[in-house]
């Protein structure tokens, strides 16, 4: 009977859902937005990250980051925003980015602001990093 219970607890743990995670041990220190005025070339969006631990850093390497999530931004319209595969590494301090045709689009009442306005309204909320099946939410360091 021990074992069954034993069993059945071990299940439940496994069973929980831990794809919305969100870590200490990271955080967005710096937002920069880039419009790409002069060119039909899409936006960039860096995002400066601490990483205490080396997590995110060994998820780059690996090229297993498939989107980041900006829930400042509708959910409807995050799928414009695509990851860069690109990174920058200087110390416990990780640079990351992605393109987006988001701000500078008409059908979109946000392509009206201007840069500092922009990285402002992304700042509002956290920030998501999807890897595989699991999300790592990472707020701002204030």
């Amino acid at each position: 009977m021990k074992e069954i219970m034993s069993l059945l607890c071990l299940i439940a743990i496994m069973s929980c859902d831990f794809t919305n995670q969100q870590n200490d041990n990271l955080s967005v220190i710096d937002v920069e937005y880039n419009p790409n005025e002069q060119s039909f070339s899409a936006g960039i969006i860096k995002l400066k990250l601490i990483d205490k631990k080396q997590l995110l850093y060994h998820s780059l390497q690996n090229k297993v980051l498939k989107q980041i999530l900006y829930y400042s931004i509708p959910d409807k319209d995050r799928d414009n925003f695509i990851p860069i595969d690109y990174f920058e590494k200087k110390g416990d301090t990780i640079v990351i980015g992605s393109s987006t045709h988001y701000f500078k689009s008409p059908q979109h009442k946000k392509n009206l602001l201007s840069v500092n306005e922009v990285t402002d309204f992304l700042k509002t909320k956290p920030i998501g990093l999807v890897f595989s099946s699991d999300t790592l939410i990472i707020d701002y360091d204030h």
